[in-house]
């Protein structure tokens, strides 16, 4: 863990990540499938390298520019695509078959911890509910259900089956930390090259951008164990800063859940002001940046509230949300099981009240039929997929993860510091986590932290 967090990699990761993010605006996508063969033919050589260079390579490239142009070029491996699929599904099965391959190897299969069986056993609750119902006729709504699980299937499995070495599945965290530190830097740099250009209100930042939980936990173990003061001190103050820079709603909510539900675990409320400080520090030097981030921040702090008669995101999401849950409290099938996989929605309960083709909301072809199988949001997902029961059951497992190493956290310590904190970060950051892994790569990307999780906690015999 020294050694990634040494000088040489606060120079070297950055450097790497300019590259890639040249090459994804500039470059060519021949430098995507080169990285992607390298990584296949190093997995053959060493499962345990090759699956980390992977997961290095998940989070190195972002899955959609900073700001989305028309004909915009973009070479990443969640956009290129090797016989009509992405790199990153190739990648997803090529994994899941080295998983396989090793669990027969071993000749055990690894369920995981509480929060693995229910999310398991949803999986194939959903299955057999969107079977019975028919569902099977959407197939390709069917199938993009069904990723959901599979995704967290496979980043489990790579860490428990091949990260299992300690060697290995703990130097994500510091990797994870350095890249996100990385791309706000390069961020930063890109806003203030923008800004001698013209006013700019915001940058897009990937769906890896909500790894930022799990950032400011680790940055904040370091801080509070006193290790590498100047380094994470710095690295606090970016982490911070990129919630200005970048403005999202979620991600300024659910960061701030987790930094108070990770300060209650370790017991260090004396932190809160300087935390405070850091934001308040990090805001004044992006606003002499740009004023105009700053205003944007502002409106969208203040604009929570769903507005009738706009297209914004949030109204869309409140109309989502009463139709489902109106499915699940006038049907008993759908209260306690959900639609199943490949199950839809309608508007008869609550309409959208304004048009949405104009809104880039759906697929034309749900808008004209009225039946829409993808909400926009994971809580809406599961309510729909799963019901009220199941997904009450899924939260309460990321619940009780939390409850549990906040009770056991001083008697944890004793047995070991550094699992204890592993286990502390990944239990205040799983439910915040959970409520925003919308896309393909945090899906992936949670199943890799269970997998940390699970494997620290065996250490401490815990669930």
């Amino acid at each position: 863990m020294g050694k990634l967090l040494s000088i040489k990699y606060w120079y070297l990761i950055p450097l790497i990540y300019l590259g890639i993010f040249w090459n994804q605006y500039f470059g060519s996508e021949i430098v995507v499938y080169t990285i992607f063969l390298f990584g296949i033919l190093l997995s053959v050589k060493s499962l345990s390298e090759g699956t980390l260079y992977f997961i290095i390579v998940l989070l190195l490239f972002d899955d959609f520019p900073f700001q989305a142009k028309e004909n915009q070029i973009f070479n990443s491996i969640y956009t290129a695509k090797i016989f009509g699929q992405t790199i990153t599904k190739l990648l997803s099965l090529w994994l899941f078959g080295l998983i396989v391959l090793k669990s027969f190897q071993t000749k055990k299969i690894i369920i995981g911890n509480l929060f693995s069986k229910i999310f398991l056993s949803l999986m194939i609750i959903g299955i057999i509910v969107g079977i019975s119902s028919l569902n099977y006729k959407y197939a390709e709504s069917f199938i993009n259900d069904f990723r959901f699980f599979f995704n967290y299937i496979v980043g489990f499995g790579i860490v428990v089956y091949l990260l299992s070495e300690k060697k290995y599945f703990k130097s994500i965290f510091p990797l994870m930390t350095l890249i996100f530190l990385s791309k706000t830097i390069v961020l930063t740099g890109t806003a203030i090259i923008l800004s001698n250009f013209g006013s700019i209100l915001t940058i897009k930042a990937g769906t890896g951008s909500y790894l930022i939980i799990f950032v400011v936990c680790y940055l904040l173990y370091l801080l509070t164990e006193r290790k590498y003061i100047l380094y994470t001190s710095i690295g606090l103050f970016l982490t911070l800063g990129f919630l200005v820079l970048s403005a999202s709603r979620g991600r300024i909510v659910i960061t701030g859940l987790v930094i108070i539900l990770y300060i209650l675990t370790i017991r260090k409320t004396k932190y809160i002001p300087i935390i405070i400080a850091f934001t308040g520090i990090a805001t004044i030097g992006i606003f002499f940046i740009n004023p105009s981030l700053i205003d944007y921040l502002m409106w969208k702090i203040t604009s929570f509230t769903p507005q009738k008669g706009s297209g914004q995101s949030s109204y869309v999401r409140f109309v989502e949300v009463s139709n489902i849950l109106h499915q699940n409290f006038t049907s008993l099938k759908s209260f306690f099981f959900g639609n199943g996989l490949g199950g839809y929605w309608d508007s008869k309960y609550f309409e959208y009240p304004f048009d949405l083709k104009n809104t880039s909301s759906y697929p034309e072809e749900w808008i004209l039929r009225d039946r829409y199988f993808k909400p926009h949001g994971i809580v809406q997902f599961l309510l729909l997929k799963v019901g009220f029961i199941g997904t009450l059951t899924f939260y309460g497992s990321c619940i009780y993860i939390f409850i549990k190493n906040f009770i056991n956290f001083h008697k944890n310590q004793l047995l070991s510091k550094e699992s204890t904190a592993f286990v502390a970060i990944i239990g205040a950051g799983l439910l915040p986590f959970y409520l925003i892994a919308f896309s393909a790569k945090l899906q992936l990307l949670g199943g890799v932290i269970v997998g940390i999780y699970y494997c620290y906690s065996k250490t401490l015999k815990i669930e």
